[in-house]
């Protein structure tokens, strides 16, 4: 399906970006640290650690606030109840990541800083892969009945000048 708001498209765009990240990320964590490209995995962490404060964060907090609330009033609780609740998982997944991420820069990609990035690492790729699917099968398409054109680009206005 394509989205047809500028909220849904936004979104979507969103987790076409996060989705390949995290496949990236999988893919790389299921790798043994002597078989991976030094360059590429510190472009690899640093890309994570930039979409987590720059992108993923941002993502929830605005579908928390704006989207949410709009399911709630159009009695779709219970799937903004579900995805409110994979994000409280989620960043606490991504915090354990930006730490032990940090920690595998800072130690020159060390065995020990390895084995504590990789387990969290991974189910972070995978909660977050399959939690932007699952936006991408429930949200995107109820978004699309639910906002009107008025609210389509009241929402995005509010979004931009808010930075993100």
């Amino acid at each position: 399906m394509i989205p047809q708001t500028q909220v849904a498209k936004s979104l979507h765009d969103e987790h076409v970006a996060v989705i390949a990240l995290m496949e990236r990320l999988g893919n790389t964590v299921s790798t043994a640290l002597e078989n991976s490209d030094p360059q590429a995995l510190t472009r690899l962490l640093t890309d994570v650690l930039a979409a987590i404060e720059g992108e993923i964060i941002p993502h929830f907090d605005f579908e928390e606030q704006h989207l949410f609330p709009i399911l709630d009033d159009e009695g779709a609780g219970d799937l903004s109840e579900l995805l409110s609740d994979e994000h409280v998982v989620i960043r606490a997944l991504s915090d354990q990541v930006k730490l032990s991420a940090k920690l595998l820069l800072d130690n020159d990609f060390s065995a020990e800083a390895w084995n504590r990035f990789k387990q969290p690492a991974f189910e972070f790729s995978d909660r977050l892969s399959a939690h932007a699917s699952m936006e991408e099968a429930g949200l995107i398409p109820l978004l699309d009945d639910l906002i009107d054109e008025d609210q389509d680009s009241g929402i995005m206005e509010h979004r931009w000048n808010q930075g993100g």
